[in-house]
Formats: C-alpha cells, structure tokens, sequence
C-alpha cells in the first residue's frame, strides 16, 4: 500500500507499507545480512517480514528532485526470534535530462 500527497507546490510526503507472510519460513533478509538470510542454507528463516516507510520530497523542478526517506522494518523468524534492527535511512538526488 502506498499513498503520495503534496504539502505545497514543490513539498510533497510519501508512505508505503508492504508485508510478506511465508508458512514453513523463507530466508527473507528485507535490510538485514545478505550472507546471514539469503546466501547461508543454514540461516534463519523469516514467516513474517513487513516494511513502513516514510519519506519527503522536494521537486527543484520537473528534472530536480531531493528525495530522503526512512523505512521502520520488523521480521518474526520460524525459531520465534524477532529481527527489529535492520531501520533504513536513505537520500537521493534524482536528475532527468
């Protein structure tokens, strides 16, 4: 699910939520380790990953924009464990010519 609104002409904020549910697990690394969830046969396996996140941006002009976000994400692994520090800050600067 994902929703855009503008504040002002030029500001606008942005929301997306997404949740993945797998029965019997799956390894999921969402912003996790790689080599730790995807990559290693042995590794923990998510049921449950899901994602919030949040973001501004700001439209210079029609080929300008800044745009940072910061993502909140959560995982519940087969074993029970909760994966809750793998949170994302992320900037851009995107230019179309």
């Amino acid at each position: 699910m994902e929703g855009i609104g503008n504040i002002t002409r030029k500001l606008y904020a942005a929301a997306r939520f997404s949740e993945i549910f797998v029965h019997n697990g799956y390894p999921l690394p969402g912003n996790g380790d790689m080599g730790q969830y995807f990559f290693n046969p042995f590794g923990p396996q998510a049921e449950v990953l899901w994602r919030l996140s949040l973001g501004l941006g700001y439209r210079f002009s029609k080929n300008l924009v800044l745009k940072a976000e910061y993502s909140f994400e959560q995982a519940k692994e087969v074993s029970g464990a909760t994966r809750d520090d793998v949170n994302f800050f992320g900037a851009e600067a995107a230019f179309a010519f």
